[in-house]
């Protein structure tokens, strides 16, 4: 028993949780916050405090994770009803080293799943050390691209791409193969990222953009959201070079290239503004399995884009951390 509750006082240490009592601790995610009791005899007490709490917190989940067999689901499911504070009862058995929720209840919550299960597993020392969680500040950077994607197609449409599509996404530097190997025309591989086929490619990227890019821009840092931006944009066009060798454009394989370092980040941090590397897992799942059913989609550049994305930000979360220790 106490070496679960050193283990999981470590892991919620490491994962960015803060401690306010012997066994309570608490994180903050955007306008969330995670509230979690371990063998805590009194909860009424608490769901009480944590009412309180909600004029300040959009929403408020309050976890009471049981690590013995007397108190095992104290509360009952009805207590969850769904609204702020979010009540959850989780019982963990220690000696077989299993995590049980009640039925209809979630089993994860700002990375605590993860927190729960490497306590039981006695994996301290497996996680990278979580910083503190940034502060919300004006994404400056998402919103430039997010801008310069959006006045170069409008130009596109100014200079006749309602008309002749092809030949003004091609004046425009989408990717040529033929132009790129036999005129040396390398600088599309760059230009590519900002040109895009008609209103809803546009859209599709824009939407990816302001989810993935706003949060890698805030827990990565400004300079590390280019890296990887630019970095996974220009990975997906190589390999929509090498491997699709037709005509293509567009700044998915950029996004895809911040999805896939939302990834690395949450596993190995937790989470990011309630994002988990399984929501992530599954948007990527659906995102190139829909690449490969629909027609015209450079799924090789997807795929290369996210690539991509996974290797510069587990480079920048490595660096990130080492800047913390000097």
């Amino acid at each position: 028993m106490n070496y679960f509750r050193e283990n999981f006082k470590q892991q919620c240490l490491l994962r960015g949780y803060k401690q306010v009592a012997a066994v309570s601790f608490i994180k903050e995610e955007a306008a969330a916050l995670c509230i979690v009791h371990l063998d805590n005899p009194e909860p009424e007490q608490e769901i009480a405090r944590a009412a309180e709490l909600k004029a300040v917190y959009g929403s408020v989940w309050l976890v009471f994770l049981s690590s013995d067999e007397s108190t095992r689901f104290r509360g009952q499911a009805e207590v969850y009803y769904g609204q702020s504070p979010y009540v959850l009862y989780w019982y963990v058995d220690v000696e077989a080293k299993k995590f049980y929720v009640l039925d209809g209840q979630p089993d994860d919550i700002m990375g605590l799943k993860s927190v729960i299960v490497s306590a039981l597993d006695g994996n301290v020392d497996e996680v990278t050390p979580a910083l503190p969680t940034p502060p919300h500040s004006l994404p400056v950077l998402t919103i430039v691209l997010a801008a310069i994607n959006l006045v170069m197609l409008i130009l596109m449409y100014l200079n006749g791409y309602g008309q002749n599509p092809l030949l003004v996404a091609a004046r425009f530097g989408a990717i040529i193969p033929a132009r790129i190997w036999g005129a040396g025309e390398y600088h599309r591989l760059l230009t590519a990222m900002f040109v895009h086929f008609g209103w809803g490619h546009l859209f599709m990227n824009l939407a990816g953009m302001f989810i993935f890019g706003t949060r890698i821009e805030r827990y990565y840092g400004k300079i590390s959201f280019l890296a990887i931006y630019f970095a996974s944009g220009l990975l997906s066009s190589v390999a929509s070079l090498l491997l699709t060798r037709g005509f293509s454009a567009g700044a998915s394989g950029a996004v895809y290239g911040l999805v896939g370092a939302a990834f690395v980040y949450t596993k190995m941090r937790g989470s990011m503004d309630l994002i988990s590397n399984h929501i992530i897992l599954i948007y990527i799942i659906m995102g190139l399995g829909a690449g490969f059913l629909m027609p015209n989609v450079d799924y090789f550049g997807h795929i290369g884009g996210l690539i991509g994305g996974v290797l510069a930000g587990f480079i920048a979360v490595k660096l990130n951390v080492q800047e913390r220790g000097n």
